[in-house]
């Protein structure tokens, strides 16, 4: 994760190519947790992150933790949404990590959806920023960042600071 200056405890949601991506490059920055929608996709997700992260340089793959349970990233700092572009979707997942990650600050990597709707959906708009990254995230340095109306200016500071 090249934005987001003091995370130490990052969490990634989604079980795709972003989200392996991002939990290799969030290894740079401590402990990793990644939350996958089944045991299938918590497997994929789990080899592909830890493959990436062996070929980043500063990158540690025994510090990623996969889980199924939303709960396990009660301890996170930032937790960033990388699933499926659907507003539905998106907005549900985002509700619930804001509840179970009640001092965490939150980002979606949505590309085509509004974040301030989303930021609003979560239930907590003083937290959610957009975090857009490109593909392949491991390789790429370009980094989309979006700060909605309503979110605080100490999340955007670190949303906005560069490296952990």
């Amino acid at each position: 994760m090249s934005a987001g200056g003091g995370y130490s405890r990052p969490g990634v949601a989604g079980s795709g190519v972003i989200a392996a991506g991002l939990a290799a490059c969030a290894t740079q920055c401590g402990e990793v947790t990644v939350l996958a929608r089944s045991a299938t996709s918590a497997d994929r997700i789990a080899e592909a992150a830890r493959q990436q992260a062996e070929k980043l340089e500063g990158a540690a793959p025994e510090r990623i933790t996969v889980t199924e349970d939303t709960a396990d990233l009660a301890e996170c700092d930032v937790v960033v949404e990388a699933i499926t572009e659907d507003a539905e979707a998106k907005a549900g997942l985002l509700a619930d990590l804001a509840r179970v990650c009640a001092d965490a600050d939150l980002a979606t990597t949505t590309s085509s959806l509004s974040i301030a709707d989303l930021a609003q959906r979560s239930g907590a708009p003083e937290r959610l920023f957009g975090f857009h990254v490109f593909n392949p995230v491991t390789r790429m340095e370009l980094v989309e960042v979006c700060a909605p109306p309503l979110l605080r200016s100490e999340a955007r500071e670190r949303a906005l600071t560069p490296a952990c």
